[in-house]
């Protein structure tokens, strides 16, 4: 391959899809992938809690036939194939966000209406005179009705006006904040849930209220897919969608302003009409305002990346980056050094502050406290010694920097799991000695076979517990050999594989097998009453609250997947290309998941589900480093495409007639394209 033709293979594979004519499917392949991972959420969720929708074959159809009409208009009428895939996109997102809705609904948290009333009263807003006042005037009460539904039209709208202008990325941007804003929409109506004013006030259509209060009983739940409504009352995700709307029509002259001024007609409508309180509205508008605030912030981000990049390309850029930079090292005072070093960790802190609001939240909700003082003396006295040493030793800086920032958010898992487990769904343990035998796994053998050997045991044993001495040894290694690169990319694949591995926990609970085999060995081990250790704040977690417990006591209490087994694989990652270090980082490690099941009380499938998940956590950071994705997607997409047209020429066309033939017996000059 020539190097003209390897650089327009990979011009195309990165083109946009609008650019890449018959060979694009989907015009915005990451919308749809949203789609699909909000698909899957319903999916897995419902299987958990015996939720079924029945009817989706209706909708499943009328997606497809809009895809495939779209398909058939890509070539000839790209404005028409975008108009009706952006339909089907439209339908595909209710459903799977109205399934959501209900799935949130059915977590069954106490109610806020009356906190929700008072918040109202609060700043003035006085629901029941608002809505009669409304009610006596017939004209207005009609009209606000009409503006209230005209969600569906202003999207239709914002398609017919953007593809026919040729500016699909805006309706692109539209498809990304609806998706960006439904998830925090459900979460926020899962934790804070309310029935509305029409339920507490006995007015308006309470339609809605029948499937509210089904869902928040007993399950399991049958409901027709073409009857699902909306029942999300907190946030308003009506005026998430108007604003959204609003935003998505900028700079289009009178017809923005038309659009601007009939939302805010709907804002006024949606207290009324929609059965919100005021309260419902101000969020709602808030959360569609903060997506609109970061994908600003991404899009000047990224501009000014690109705009860097190419200045930096000239060799006068690259000439006056080396003078600035000694410059700047000689006479850059010692207080901006300090503010340099400690943002070099900001990502990390964005995670654990991420968290630790969540955590809040969620813990005042179900009535925990956590008593936090040693672990969190100890993240003060790392960022102040991070700060002291940052102007005589980077290395010592960043060791201490990245401790604090270790131990906080292993302090913030150990927080979330225990919410996790306040959940109490039902437990798993006899699918997972099931699935553990599928595979040829016999726990108690394997314990008795392992353990039966006190030398053995206790090498087991050490080397169990080595993950957090290892966790200390990689800080200190990498920091010291200026890596702190790697180190920043540890403690990030360490927090994102936490998270998912807590979700997990949460929706799939299991015991472990030491509840079921009650063996007397390591963290299984019985204390004088003949309780196993862990398993005392589960069950406690599980019968109700309000619950106290002290931060330095809290134990590990996740079984699925194993966290034990994401820690091995993450810190052997991390200590690749280091020579003998590395190796008996690795061969230790290979121990360690041969002890996880005997000396942690995990079920082989925890193991192996912890390394699949440490493991995608690395492929998806490679990619991301590497930007591979777009390339390896682009490739698939044009070599489906070309297979595409390889069919559709033998079919269409005799083999025996060539393109430059066709092409004079119809008097038309010759296409290549074709």
């Amino acid at each position: 391959m020539t190097n003209a033709t390897m650089t327009s293979s990979l011009a195309q594979a990165v083109t946009p899809a609008q650019y890449l004519g018959p060979v694009a499917i989907f015009q915005w392949p990451l919308a749809w992938a949203l789609i699909g991972l909000l698909l899957a959420v319903d999916f897995m969720w419902a299987w958990r809690i015996g939720l079924e929708i029945s009817g989706s074959e209706i909708r499943a159809g009328l997606i497809a036939a809009l895809l495939a009409l779209s398909a058939a208009c890509r070539r000839r009428h790209r404005a028409q194939a975008n108009m009706l895939e952006a339909v089907a996109w439209l339908f595909a997102f209710a459903a799977t966000a109205s399934v959501l809705t209900y799935l949130a609904a059915s977590c069954a948290f106490p109610l806020q209406d009356v906190m929700m009333e008072r918040w109202d009263l609060a700043i003035g807003f006085d629901w029941s005179a608002w809505h009669a006042a409304l009610l006596n005037q017939p004209t207005l009460n009609r009209l606000l009705m009409v503006v209230y539904n005209t969600l569906f039209a202003q999207f239709l709208l914002a398609v017919i006006y953007f593809s026919k202008r040729d500016r699909s990325a805006r309706i692109e941007e539209l498809m990304l904040l609806m998706c960006a804003t439904v998830a925090p929409t459900a979460l926020i109506s899962a934790l804070w849930p309310t029935l509305g004013p029409f339920a507490v006030h006995g007015v308006g259509d309470v339609t809605y209220l029948r499937d509210v209060l089904t869902l928040r009983a007993a399950g399991p739940w049958h409901f027709e897919s073409l009857a699902m409504q909306g029942i999300v009352p907190m946030p308003s995700f009506h005026t998430v969608l108007a604003v959204l709307f609003t935003y998505a029509f900028r700079g289009t002259g009178l017809l923005g302003y038309g659009i601007a001024t009939l939302n805010l007609a709907m804002l006024l409508s949606i207290p009324p009409i929609g059965g919100h309180y005021l309260v419902d509205v101000l969020a709602g508008a808030a959360l569609a305002l903060g997506a609109i605030a970061v994908q600003r912030a991404t899009q000047q981000l990224a501009t000014i990346r690109i705009r860097f990049g190419l200045w930096c390309e000239t060799r006068v850029g690259k000439v006056l980056d080396s003078v600035h930079g000694f410059v700047r090292s000689a006479t850059m005072p010692a207080q901006r050094l300090g503010r340099v070093a400690i943002l070099q960790w900001r990502s990390v802190w964005a995670m654990i502050c991420l968290l630790l609001v969540v955590e809040f939240v969620w813990a005042s909700r179900v009535g925990l406290s956590v008593g936090t003082g040693l672990n969190a003396g100890i993240v003060i006295i790392m960022l102040v010694l991070s700060v002291v040493y940052d102007r005589r030793n980077r290395a010592i800086a960043d060791m201490t920097a990245a401790t604090a920032s270790w131990v906080a958010l292993m302090s913030a898992g150990l927080v979330l799991s225990y919410l996790a487990a306040s959940c109490a769904r039902p437990l798993q343990d006899g699918v997972m000695e099931r699935l553990d035998r599928v595979v040829g796994f016999d726990w108690l053998a394997w314990h008795d076979a392992m353990l039966s050997r006190p030398a053995l045991s206790w090498l087991l044993t050490i080397i169990y517990y080595s993950l957090q001495p290892q966790a200390a040894l990689s800080i200190v290694y990498l920091a010291k050999s200026g890596r702190t690169g790697r180190l920043k990319e540890l403690l990030l694949s360490a927090g994102v594989t936490l998270v998912a591995t807590i979700s997990v926990s949460a929706i799939w609970p299991t015991l472990g097998p030491c509840a079921a085999n009650g063996p007397s060995f390591g963290p299984c081990a019985t204390n004088g009453g003949g309780d196993i250790a862990y398993l005392r704040d589960l069950l406690a977690l599980r019968a109700g609250g309000p619950w106290h417990f002290e931060l330095s006591a809290m134990e590990g209490i996740v079984a699925m997947p194993s966290y034990h087994t994401v820690g091995a694989v993450l810190l052997t990652y991390a200590f690749r290309g280091t020579g003998l270090i590395g190796y008996g980082i690795a061969a230790l490690n290979v121990l360690m998941l041969v002890s996880i099941p005997p000396i942690g009380g995990h079920y082989l499938v925890d193991v192996l589900a912890g390394a699949a998940l440490a493991l995608g956590a690395i492929a998806v950071q490679r990619a991301a480093r590497h930007g591979m994705g777009r390339i390896l997607f682009g490739l698939a997409r044009e070599l489906v495409g070309k297979m595409l047209n390889s069919v559709r020429s033998s079919v269409f066309k005799p083999a025996w007639i060539s393109a430059r033939a066709l092409a004079v017996k119809s008097d038309r000059p010759h296409d290549p394209r074709r």
